[in-house]
């Protein structure tokens, strides 16, 4: 190991001392977003927006330093508390609003999952292929791959994932496979459009509950990390499955057989079908009933099994009006529709089902360079109380600068999960109560610059207390929150920061850092006449002391912690990276100062990330 890591320091200090030289010898400087000449245009939209005439395509990431940073919870705004191996539960430091929407529970590895906040439909004049390969020491290996193309009026697609990830301390291996696939078809004339759709997801982590004794890890007495003892020796392990068929599909009266854009659209039908099945199940063998109680006749083994079923049909009818002014396109519409759920819940104890109704209703509007858009949802269930969303959105985009206004209003219940629940060391039976969650933000953004301010109000916030039991928060929460990205570069030299910030009236339940801290510096620049695009580059982040949100593995969920400080850490990754025409390569070297500084970093109480690790990896994308 000693001998990787100084390979790697004499690399990195190769291509650093290159690129500070071409900083002053060379005037052809790149930039970072620059593609090779053979760069067959592509683009994406996500699976909601696919009959949106209005949609925003975005660009897949082909830049050289993406790839480098390849776990997906590290590079939103917020920063994560995760269970130190890659794949494993996270939780990520903001709150997460409410949802009309009923769900059994929250998934806090969600981010490495296909679902449909993450399904993409691509747009490519030729097949599209990808495939992306990582691995690091402790034995990590990550492999997926995409495939789009389009024949005719046919548009299809394939999108999977393999992980593999053992951390470094006993019982924490995670391993996880994910697939995804979408067939599309649009009629000549445009008048009709169908698309289905499936993904799948399986999911594996064995639980550990944590490091037992902390000092062995902040003193270094236990360098082997193997050897250090753990707080379930049993096997224990939670397990997840799921899978979606999704059907929608439209029929436009009005649509032209031509590129032009129709001037008026009424009475365009949209009707869209969802299928699901998730399922939860923890096991765990040998348990002691004296150890820790149990609810129920299972008193050798755990074998807690939770099912969430869903169908969802909704029909839309889409009314709008095109027009040109200023010598732009702009439109006025009014969408109304209904949807029907019904949800099934069920546990070795219970089992229930839920219908609902919700008629909704959707105003937008386009005017030169203002947009504006209010929805509204109204959710009748049976016995239970009504549940609304109201929310208002506007941006005004001018030249490169865009500035956006959003107000929500939900009223709903919190995951089912926090309500009814039967396991065999847990279970509780409350009344359904409905939570509000009041918002306003702003938000401004530039080439340079993304960043804005939210101000929320929770009323009836569900969380679990320090005895891992849902409990509600009898008084108002206001939190206000922040969040900025700054970028520059000059020349060769470019620099992102991402900074985070929040205030509240109850950091006692919420257990959120007062704020994060994350800096990447690289250098991109030109090698052997051209011919290869390097970079080099170091990624800092530093979370300040605050209380860690503890974690329940026979719940797989984070609950309350008012006595266990953690953070006031920095790590530090160095990284270095290659791109030949579609082909990146990246060496990495993550928690770099490992011996030098405090060993104090733990991403949630009892469980320290990673020591100094290397990982390596490519992406190469294919054009035919």
């Amino acid at each position: 190991m000693s001998k990787i890591i100084k390979v790697i320091y004499i690399i990195f200090l190769f291509v650093v001392v290159f690129s500070i030289n071409n900083i002053f010898g060379q005037e052809d400087v790149p930039e970072a977003e620059k593609e090779s000449p053979n760069y067959t245009a592509t683009s994406y939209y996500l699976i909601e927006d696919v009959w949106n005439t209005n949609k925003t395509d975005i660009e897949p990431d082909t830049l050289l330093i993406d790839f480098v940073f390849f776990d997906p919870i590290n590079n939103g705004n917020f920063m994560s508390a995760s269970l130190g191996a890659f794949g494993h539960n996270h939780r990520i430091l903001d709150i997460t609003p409410l949802s009309l929407e009923q769900n059994f529970r929250n998934i806090h590895y969600n981010h490495f999952l296909q679902n449909r906040s993450n399904f993409k439909i691509y747009n490519t004049s030729s097949p599209f292929s990808r495939l992306y390969f990582a691995t690091g020491i402790p034995k990590l290996q990550y492999f997926g791959g995409t495939h789009a193309q389009s024949v005719k009026n046919f548009n299809f697609g394939v999108d999977f994932q393999v992980i593999n990830s053992l951390g470094t301390y006993q019982r924490q291996r995670v391993t996880m496979g994910s697939a995804s696939t979408y067939l599309k078809y649009v009629t000549n004339n445009k008048k009709y459009g169908i698309l289905a759709s499936f993904q799948f997801n399986q999911f594996t982590a064995q639980e550990n509950g944590g490091i037992a004794d902390d000092s062995l890890f902040t003193y270094n007495e236990e360098p082997f990390r193997p050897g250090m003892p753990i707080n379930i020796n049993t096997k224990a392990e939670n397990k997840y499955l799921d899978n979606e068929f999704a059907l929608t599909h439209y029929f436009d009266f009005l649509a032209k057989n031509d590129s032009t854009i129709s001037k008026f659209t009424f009475g365009k039908i949209i009707h869209n079908l969802q299928i699901s099945k998730q399922k939860w199940l923890y096991l765990e063998e040998e348990v002691d009933p004296f150890q820790r109680p149990v609810t129920h006749t299972s008193l050798d083994n755990t074998y807690d099994s939770t099912l969430f079923r869903k169908i969802s049909n909704s029909l839309e009818m889409e009314n709008k009006i095109n027009f040109r002014l200023h010598k732009k396109e702009n439109f006025i519409g009014l969408n109304f529709g209904l949807k029907n759920e019904i949800y099934t819940i069920g546990d070795y104890f219970y089992k229930s089902q839920i219908n609902s109704y919700t008629p909704f209703l959707k105003a937008y509007t386009k005017i030169a360079d203002l947009n504006i858009s209010a929805n509204y949802h109204q959710m009748f269930t049976h016995n239970e109380n009504a549940k609304n969303d109201l929310s208002l959105k506007l941006s005004y985009n001018i030249k490169e600068h865009l500035f956006s206004f959003s107000y929500n209003n939900i009223n709903a219940q919190a995951d089912l999960f926090y309500f009814n629940y039967h396991a065999n060391y847990n279970q509780w039976d409350l009344p359904a109560e409905n939570s509000s969650f009041n918002s306003i933000s702003f938000s401004y953004k530039n080439k340079f610059f993304d960043g804005g301010i939210s101000s929320q109000h929770i009323a009836n916030y569900v969380y679990l207390n320090h005895l891992a039991q849902p409990t509600v928060y009898d008084e108002n929460i206001s939190l206000l929150k922040s969040w900025a990205d700054f970028s520059w570069n000059y020349k060769i030299l470019h620099s992102q920061t991402k900074l985070s910030l929040h205030t509240s009236n109850a950091d006692s339940i919420l257990m959120l850092p007062t704020y994060t801290v994350r800096e990447r510096f690289y250098f991109v620049f030109y090698m052997f006449k051209k011919a290869m695009l390097a970079n080099a580059g170091f990624e800092l982040s530093y979370i300040p002391e605050y209380y860690g949100a503890y974690y329940s593995p026979e719940l797989m969920d984070f609950y309350l912690n008012n006595e266990h400080k953690i953070g006031n850490f920095l790590m530090l990754d160095i990284f270095i990276g290659f791109k030949v025409k579609r082909l990146n390569l990246f060496a990495k070297m993550s928690n770099a100062p490992q011996g030098i500084l405090p060993y104090n970093y733990f991403g949630t109480p009892h469980y320290p990330l990673q020591d100094r690790n290397f990982s390596l990896g490519f992406s190469w994308r294919f054009y035919d």
